[in-house]
C-alpha cells in the first residue's frame, strides 16, 4: 500500500475499514488506513482469475470506524472522532501518480509514498451531529436569569427573595479529538419543571429509583406506564428511602430496605419482590 511520507519504513499500516462497490462494468474497494487515508483497491481480472491486483491513494478524510460507498454517488463515512460526514464522489481517482501494484518488481517490498492533500475526488456534502467520544460532562444552568437578593421585612428580619426565571439545567460535554474536539451545549426543548424536592442529610453514593412491589404492587391498566414507587438512596455508612407519591417526595422508614448501611444494589425482581 502507498505509504505516507513520514512514516517509518519499519512500522505496519493498519486498515480500520473497508467498502466495496460495483457497478455494471467493473467494481473497487476503498479502505481506509488509521491515519484516516482512503486507498482506491481494483482487480484486473479474466474468466474469474485476478491477474493484477492495484492499490492508489484516494483521499484523507477523519478516522471511520465504517464507510459505505452509495449507489446515488456518495460516500457516507461514520467518523470515529467527531461528526459523521456525507461526500459526493468528484472522480473516482483513475489518475493518480501514488500507485502500487502487484506486478511491480519488487511487489510487496515496494515502497511508494505520498503527501496527503486536500479533498480531490470527495467534496463534502451534509454532516451528521455526533457526541463520540464524550470526555467529560457537567450538567449546571448558566442560562439562568434568577438572582437572589436580600430583603426585610417590616420586624427588621432579612429573608432571601429569588427574582427573574430559570430556563432550567443544561448539560456541557466535551467531545470530539483534536482539531474536531468541540464543547457542545445540550438545551432542552422545554424547560423542566420541579415535581419534587427533598433535602438530602449528604452526598449521596448511589441512587436507585425501584417500581412498586410487595404488597404496594398493584397491576397498571393496559396502555399505562407504570411509575417508580421509591428512590433509594444509598449513603456512605446508611440508607435512606423516599416514597415518590403524586403530591410530593418524602421520607419512609416502612419500606422494608435496610437503613443502618450503605446500599450496593437495589432493583425490583420478575416476581414483584425486591432486592437490596
Amino acid at each position: 500500500m502507498p505509504r505516507r511520507l513520514d512514516t517509518p519504513a519499519e512500522k505496519g499500516l493498519m486498515v480500520v475499514c473497508w467498502s466495496r462497490h460495483k457497478l455494471k462494468n467493473f467494481f473497487f474497494f476503498l479502505i481506509q488506513s488509521e491515519y484516516g487515508d482512503l486507498y482506491k483497491v481494483t482487480l484486473s481480472h479474466k474468466e474469474g482469475v485476478v491477474s493484477e491486483i492495484q492499490c492508489s491513494y484516494f483521499d484523507s478524510i477523519p478516522v471511520a470506524i465504517s464507510i459505505c460507498v452509495l449507489k446515488t454517488g456518495f460516500l457516507f463515512a461514520a467518523s470515529e472522532f467527531g461528526n459523521h460526514a456525507l461526500y459526493q464522489f468528484a472522480s473516482l481517482g483513475d489518475v493518480t501518480p501514488a500507485l502500487v501494484t502487484s506486478s511491480h518488481p519488487n511487489r510487496e517490498n515496494a515502497v511508494v509514498a505520498f503527501k496527503p492533500r486536500t479533498l480531490k475526488n470527495l467534496t463534502p456534502f451534509d454532516e451528521l451531529s455526533s457526541l463520540a467520544p464524550i470526555t467529560d460532562m457537567k450538567v449546571m444552568d448558566c442560562f439562568s436569569t434568577q438572582t437572589q437578593v436580600l430583603q426585610a421585612d417590616g420586624s427588621g428580619m432579612q429573608q432571601t427573595v429569588t427574582t427573574g426565571m430559570s430556563v432550567g439545567c443544561q448539560i456541557y460535554a466535551l467531545s470530539g479529538r483534536g482539531p474536531r474536539s468541540a464543547l457542545r451545549i445540550l438545551r432542552h426543548g422545554l424547560t423542566l419543571g420541579e415535581a419534587g424536592a427533598s433535602e438530602l442529610p449528604g452526598q449521596p453514593n448511589a441512587l436507585f429509583t425501584i417500581k412498586p412491589f410487595g404488597a404496594s404492587y398493584a397491576p397498571v391498566a393496559e396502555g399505562e406506564v407504570e411509575s417508580d414507587r421509591y428512590i433509594v438512596v444509598s449513603f456512605v455508612d446508611q440508607t435512606l428511602t423516599l416514597l415518590v407519591t403524586s403530591d410530593n417526595i418524602h421520607e419512609v422508614t416502612d419500606s422494608g430496605f435496610a437503613k443502618e448501611q450503605p446500599t450496593l444494589f437495589a432493583m425490583r425482581m420478575q416476581d414483584k419482590s425486591a432486592i437490596q
